[in-house]
């Protein structure tokens, strides 16, 4: 007798990028393995953004979990060699892949459970920003947007969505202040759902992506489009506007500052 493919899990694609694991139930899993601290280049968010395009046209697909395998970060964000000395043409390049690739995960039908692991800054906070529920390691890192500190914009969709979820006081202070959280203060605001042990959190991200997996895709899809119907909306309108700001912060002298002082472990210093 042949087993169902519903009850165990298997990886039915993988690279040295991002894993996709098949979980029973309809459940996908998109692991991030890139590198130390997961920080993502060019190359990882076209893999990223093939993997959600994909995700997004498979209807035996009920339910998505974004994991690490590391258990010290999530995602610290975006590589500093995308940008440190660029010219501005790769610049603009970079930014469109980066906007477009989170725009497909805004976009992805099936709704989104982040199991946050370790410290989850900048694109990675974004990530966990754009799912449906996030569940954080109570002892593992910190989550933010920081960046404000290496003298970069903010793109208006995710500022949408963080001001509807944590509203907009906390929603400016993250932004204007860009002080990563511990697990507990993220709960406080809303920014996290629920705070686990390390132990009991990809299980519980698991259980709850399953029970989402569930329930009838088709309503489940429609309800998950009017809650982000908004800041998708505003997100595709102001995508131009939203990539000029980048791509002029980061080619400037503050962008470049910010990004090689991550580059030598060291504060920025802007004059």
């Amino acid at each position: 007798m042949t087993e169902s493919r519903h009850t165990v899990s298997e990886t039915v694609s993988e690279n040295p990028k991002i894993l996709r694991i098949r979980h029973a139930d309809g459940v996908v899993e998109l692991q991030f393995d890139l590198n130390e601290k997961n920080i993502f280049n060019e190359e990882a968010f076209l893999s990223f953004s093939k993997h959600l395009i994909e995700i997004g046209q498979d209807k035996e697909i009920r339910a998505v979990l974004l994991s690490s395998a590391s258990e010290e970060y999530f995602s610290n964000g975006l590589d500093p060699n995308m940008f440190v000395d660029r010219d501005f043409q790769h610049i603009h390049r970079a930014v469109d892949i980066i906007l477009q690739s989170t725009l497909e995960l805004l976009r992805l039908p099936q709704p989104i459970v982040a199991a946050v692991g370790g410290h989850c800054m900048g694109a990675g906070a974004v990530f966990a920003l754009f799912s449906e529920y996030r569940l954080m390691s109570a002892k593992k890192g910190r989550i933010g947007f920081p960046e404000i500190r290496i003298g970069l914009s903010f793109p208006a969709g995710a500022a949408t969505l963080l001001a509807e979820l944590v509203g907009p006081k906390a929603a400016r202070d993250l932004l204007f202040d860009g002080t990563p959280l511990k697990a507990e203060q993220a709960r406080t605001i809303g920014l996290v759902d629920e705070v686990c042990s390390s132990s009991e959190l990809k299980p519980a991200a698991l259980k709850l992506a399953t029970s989402l997996a569930k329930k009838p895709p088709m309503a489940l899809q429609a309800i998950k489009l009017a809650l982000k119907q908004r800041a998708r909306a505003y997100m595709e309108d102001r995508m131009h506007d939203d990539r000029d700001w980048l791509v002029r912060t980061i080619h400037s002298k503050h962008g470049q500052e910010g990004f090689r002082s991550i580059l030598e472990n060291r504060r920025p210093v802007f004059e």
